[in-house]
């Protein structure tokens, strides 16, 4: 029976100790941008960062698509997407519409793109579990 209690015991406690790491369980660990998302990001923050603190949750929710030109033309698409032989012709993740960041990856995702002065070509990926602590 001790044995059995000991386990349970030490569970509950890596449950919970993790549990004080990650806060926000919805939220993205990895975004991909390009380069007119990234600044759209970046001079949209101070509205975000408004509207997460007034939220319960303290989250970010930032939709890429509110940074689309309406008149820009659009790609075509078509080829691209078709498979290759050996696998998908571009197993890179793609960037997605919208992320879902907490308070404080989202200040370190503005920090990564304020002194990030790789490629956006066609897109740049930013790992935040690994680049947030």
């Amino acid at each position: 029976m001790r044995p059995f209690l000991l386990a349970a015991l030490s569970g509950l406690l890596a449950i919970s100790s993790h549990n004080a790491f990650a806060e926000c369980y919805v939220c993205d660990d990895l975004v991909v941008l390009d380069r007119q998302a990234a600044t759209c990001f970046l001079e949209k923050f101070d509205s975000f960062a408004a509207a997460s603190s007034q939220a319960d949750g303290k989250r970010i929710e930032f939709d890429t698509t509110s940074c689309v030109d309406p008149d820009a033309e659009k790609p075509r698409g078509g080829l691209s997407l078709m498979p290759t032989i050996g696998g998908m012709a571009n197993a890179a993740p793609k960037a997605k519409a919208r992320y879902t960041l907490d308070d404080q990856t989202a200040t370190c995702l503005k920090g990564l793109l304020e002194t990030y002065d790789g490629p956006f070509d066609p897109d740049a990926q930013f790992d935040l579990s690994k680049n947030c602590p």
